[in-house]
C-alpha cells in the first residue's frame, strides 16, 4: 500500500527583514484534495510564508517540496493556479478581483469564456470589462461570432502601414507612378473569426500581439500523469454521486 506524498510541504522555514524575523523554524503541510485555512494576528507572517511556499520570496532557511520534490526558489511548479473552465456557467462575482489581486499571493487565475457577449450577459457590461482588464495575459481563440467583440478585438490588435503603388496613363500617353502608405488593421475581424484550429492570438501586456500554434495538452511530457490524475477525479465524482442518493 502505498503512502500520497503532500501536495506542498514548508520545512523549517525562516525569514527576516531588516534583522527583524518574521518567521523562524516553519512548518506547513497542505494535503491534497483539502482546503486549509491560515490564520493569525497582522505581522503575524502568513502573506510571507505563502510568498516563500509560492514561491516569490527566498527563505533564509528551510526547504520548499511539491509532492516530495524539493523545489528550488523561483521554480513555477510551487505556484498555485486555479482554473475556471466555461467560468460563465458558475459566475463568481468576485471574479475580477480574484484575478487582480490572486497574483499578488502566488495564485495565478485562468479564466475560460466563449466570448465577451458572453461574459458581459452574466456580469454585465461592467463587470465583463473588469474581467477582461483584470486579464495580464489574453489568449484570443478563432470560432467569435459576435460582430462587436470581433471589432473591438481587432481594433485592440492594431494597425500597420500598407503600402500602395498605384500606375495612371497621361492623355499624351505617358505612365505616371506613384507610392502611397495607409493605416490598415493587422487582423480584420473576419480573419480572427476564421482563426484554424490550434491557432490563437496573444496579448500581452503592453507587447505587440503574437499567433501561437497551440499544442496538444496531451503532448507535453506529464501527459500520463495529467491523464491519470483526471481518470482519478472522475471516479471520485462518480464515487460521490454514487453514494449521496
Amino acid at each position: 500500500m502505498t503512502t500520497e506524498l503532500p501536495g506542498l510541504e514548508c520545512k523549517g522555514i525562516a525569514k527576516s527583514f531588516g534583522g527583524v524575523p518574521v518567521l523562524k523554524d516553519v512548518f506547513l503541510t497542505l494535503e491534497l484534495g483539502t482546503v486549509t485555512a491560515l490564520v493569525g494576528e497582522n505581522g503575524a507572517g502568513k502573506s510571507t510564508l505563502l510568498k516563500i511556499a509560492f514561491g516569490q520570496l527566498s527563505p533564509d532557511a528551510g526547504e520548499i517540496l511539491v509532492r516530495g520534490e524539493r523545489l528550488p526558489f523561483g521554480d513555477p511548479r510551487a505556484s498555485h493556479r486555479l482554473m475556471l473552465d466555461e467560468a460563465a456557467n458558475y459566475p463568481l462575482p468576485s471574479l475580477s478581483s480574484l484575478m487582480s489581486e490572486g497574483g499578488g499571493t502566488g495564485i495565478s487565475t485562468l479564466v475560460v469564456l466563449q466570448s465577451l457577449a458572453q461574459a458581459r450577459a452574466v456580469w454585465g457590461e461592467h463587470q465583463a470589462g473588469a474581467i477582461w482588464d483584470s486579464a495580464i495575459v489574453k489568449v484570443i481563440l478563432g470560432g467569435g461570432s459576435n460582430a462587436r467583440d470581433l471589432d473591438d478585438l481587432s481594433k485592440l490588435i492594431g494597425q500597420r502601414q500598407e503600402r500602395q503603388t498605384s500606375t495612371s496613363i497621361g492623355p499624351n500617353g505617358r505612365t505616371t507612378t506613384s507610392t502611397s502608405e495607409r493605416e490598415v488593421r493587422v487582423m480584420e475581424p473576419s480573419r480572427l473569426r476564421t482563426l484554424p484550429f490550434g491557432t490563437g492570438v496573444l496579448l500581452l501586456r503592453s507587447g505587440r500581439p503574437i499567433v501561437l500554434t497551440l499544442g496538444k495538452w496531451v503532448d507535453p511530457k506529464d501527459s500520463q500523469r495529467l491523464l491519470a490524475q483526471r481518470a482519478h477525479l472522475e471516479r471520485v465524482i462518480q464515487h460521490a454521486h454514487a453514494t449521496s442518493r
